[in-house]
C-alpha cells in the first residue's frame, strides 16, 4: 500500500482540564530514572526546510529499548494501591516499596503483548517482587521473547495470534491474577488507563527541557500510533489534561499546536476509523517491519481520546519506515523501523504538505518522538 494521510473531521478544540502528573513522582524514584534525550537535531531540520526539530529519543529507558516500562510500571503500581486500599507507607527506592506492599500483596501478573510492553510488564513485576507470565503470539520476535525471560517471566508462546494469546491469558482468572495491557476492551479500561497516565511523562520531560533551554513549544507533534497508548497520552498532555506539572508549575498549550499520529500503510487502523467516524477492525493487519505498530484495530480507550485530540493520521511504507532508521542511525539515534515510524510520517508530510494540507515550513518547530532501539537480533 501507499503512504496516505486522513485529517481528523472530529477535532475539538475546547477539552481542557489541568492535572497533577503523579506518574512523574514514582518515575522519579525507579531505579537509575533520568529523562531521555531531547535532541535538538538542527543538520535535519535545514536538510527538511524546518526551524527546529527536536527528536524525543525514546531508545534506551532504565535499561530497556522503549518508554513502555513508565506505564507498566505506573499501571501496576496503581492496581497494587487499589488492593492495599491506600498508598503503601513512605518509600524511597523500589526495594522499600517491594517491602512495604509484600504482606499484604501476592499477586500473578498476566501481560498480553508482541511487542515491548511485555518486557516493561515482567521488569515491572520484578521490581515488585511479583510473579508474571507473558502470552505472546508464537510470531513474536525471538529476541523479545529472550528478553521477557530475562526479566524472570514464563513466556507463552503457544497461540498463533495476538487474538488467541489474549484468549489464553483471559482463561487465567484467579484474584490474585492481574492483567497487564496498554489496549482496552470491553470492561477492560481501568489498567490500560494507568498504562496511559504513565506515558504521559515522556511529553512532561520534552516540556521541561525545552523550558529550560528557553525554547517554544512545538507547531508539531508527530506520535507513532499502535493501539493507540502513547498518542493518547500526548492528547491528554496537550489538549485535555496539560498544565500542572510535578513541579507546581503551570504550562499552557497554544491550541492550535497540531498533533500527528503514524502508522504503518500495512496497519492503517486509525486512518480508516476516522474516515467512518467510528473504530474499524481490518481484516488483518498486514505484516510489517513496523512490527510494533502493525494493529488492525485502535484500543476503545485510546480511540476516544486521540480521535478528539489529534488533528490527522499518516501512514508510511516498510520501505519509507526502513530509509528513515537508516538516517537517523546516521546522526547517530539508534532505532529500528517502528522506533522510526514518526520521523518517517514527518518526511512523508513535507515531502506532500501540498497535497495534504500540511502547514509546515521554514518557520516550523517540530517534535517527532522515536520510540523504539534494536533489541540484539532484530
Amino acid at each position: 500500500m501507499d503512504a496516505d494521510f486522513a485529517a481528523n473531521p472530529d477535532r475539538v478544540h475546547d477539552d481542557r482540564k489541568h492535572r497533577l502528573n503523579f506518574p512523574r513522582a514514582l518515575h522519579n524514584r525507579l531505579p537509575g530514572y533520568a529523562p531521555t534525550p531531547l535532541l535538538d537535531m538542527s543538520d535535519l531540520a535545514a536538510d527538511l526546510g524546518l526551524r527546529r526539530l527536536w527528536l524525543k529519543d525514546e531508545s534506551s529507558r532504565l535499561g530497556l529499548q522503549s518508554y513502555e516500562i513508565l506505564g507498566a510500571t505506573w499501571a501496576l503500581y496503581r492496581e497494587v494501591m487499589a488492593r492495599l486500599g491506600r498508598r503503601p507507607a513512605r518509600w524511597d527506592t523500589i526495594e522499600e516499596l517491594r517491602e512495604r506492599i509484600a504482606p499484604a500483596c501476592a499477586l500473578r501478573i498476566v501481560v498480553v503483548s508482541d511487542n515491548n510492553f511485555a518486557i516493561a510488564a515482567a521488569r515491572a513485576a520484578r521490581w515488585l517482587g511479583f510473579e508474571c507470565v507473558a502470552y505472546v503470539p508464537g510470531t513474536a520476535a525471538a529476541a523479545r521473547l529472550v528478553a521477557i525471560e530475562r526479566e524472570g517471566s514464563t513466556v507463552d508462546a503457544e497461540a498463533v495470534s495476538y487474538d488467541e494469546a489474549l484468549a489464553r491469558a483471559a482463561r487465567q482468572t484467579a484474584p490474585e491474577v492481574v492483567v497487564l495491557s496498554d489496549s482496552s476492551w470491553h470492561g477492560f479500561t481501568e489498567i490500560p488507563g494507568w498504562v496511559t497516565d504513565g506515558y504521559t511523562t515522556v511529553f512532561e520531560e520534552v516540556d521541561e527541557e525545552l523550558e529550560s533551554r528557553g525554547a517554544r513549544v512545538p507547531d508539531a507533534v508527530f506520535v507513532p500510533l499502535g493501539t493507540g497508548a502513547l498518542a493518547a497520552a500526548a492528547g491528554n498532555y496537550y489538549r485535555v489534561e496539560p498544565g500542572l506539572t510535578a513541579t507546581g508549575k503551570i504550562r499552557r498549550f497554544p491550541p492550535d499546536l497540531r498533533l500527528i499520529g503514524v502508522e504503518p500503510a500495512e496497519a492503517r487502523c486509525f486512518i480508516e476509523s476516522i474516515r467512518a467516524h467510528r473504530r474499524v477492525a481490518l481484516p488483518a493487519a498486514a505484516p510489517s517491519v513496523m512490527d510494533s505498530l502493525a494493529r488492525g484495530l485502535p484500543s476503545p480507550l485510546a480511540w476516544e481520546v486521540v480521535r478528539r485530540t489529534f488533528d490527522g493520521f499518516i501512514a508510511v511504507t516498510d520501505a519509507h519506515a526502513l530509509a528513515a532508521s537508516h538516517v537517523l542511525r546516521d546522526h547517530g539515534i539508534w532505532v529500528n523501523a517502528s522506533g522510526a515510524a514518526a520521523f518517517a510520517g514527518l518526511v512523508d508530510g513535507l515531502t506532500r504538505r501540498s497535497d495534504w494540507g500540511l502547514d509546515l515550513g521554514s518557520r516550523s518547530e517540530v517534535l517527532v518522538v522515536c520510540t523504539e532501539g534494536p533489541l540484539v537480533g532484530d
